[in-house]
């Protein structure tokens, strides 16, 4: 079952440990297991750094719960996902499909249009099949290549899928 909420400050130990694991044992295609790049990406990935998220207004930090243990995790400002990882014991398993229509749903609350978002390689593949499409050309960040995407939310889909 996928139960998606929003974080509490007590999840933010294991939402650190989700990310900093996925990114190093799900991510290969992008950090092509160079160390150095790895600690370069998951070094803002700590508990405090993530309670500092889940308490700014500005942010909404979602999980996907299963059985209580945190699956996945995925962090919103305003019309922009800047966070969608999924613990490496949860892939396919639905998560990331779950809470990234959650996060849709809470862009499209909030009033936008569209959402957009910035994908690493491993993860392209992933939110073209679920309708997002590339906005121009890749771009470096932070030694990763990063894909802009965007997807159209403004409206519900049928059958309220998202």
């Amino acid at each position: 079952m996928h139960k998606i909420e929003e974080a509490t400050p007590g999840d933010a130990p294991r939402i650190a440990e989700v990310l900093t694991r996925s990114i190093r044992d799900l991510c290969a295609a992008d950090h092509h297991d160079d160390p150095g790049l790895v600690t370069r990406w998951t070094a803002n990935k700590t508990r405090e750094n993530v309670l500092e998220w889940i308490m700014d207004p500005a942010l909404a930090v979602l999980v996907s719960r299963d059985d209580g243990d945190i699956a996945a995790v995925g962090m919103i400002r305003g019309d922009t996902i800047l966070l969608n990882y999924v613990a490496p014991g949860r892939r396919f398993t639905g998560h990331s499909k779950a809470l990234l229509g959650a996060m849709e749903e809470h862009i499209r609350s909030a009033g936008y249009p569209s959402g957009r978002l910035e994908s690493t390689v491993t993860a392209h593949r992933f939110y073209t099949v679920h309708g997002w499409y590339d906005i121009g050309p890749p771009t470096g960040c932070g030694g990763l290549t990063c894909q802009p995407m965007a997807k159209d939310v403004g409206e519900e889909k049928a059958h309220g899928e998202v």
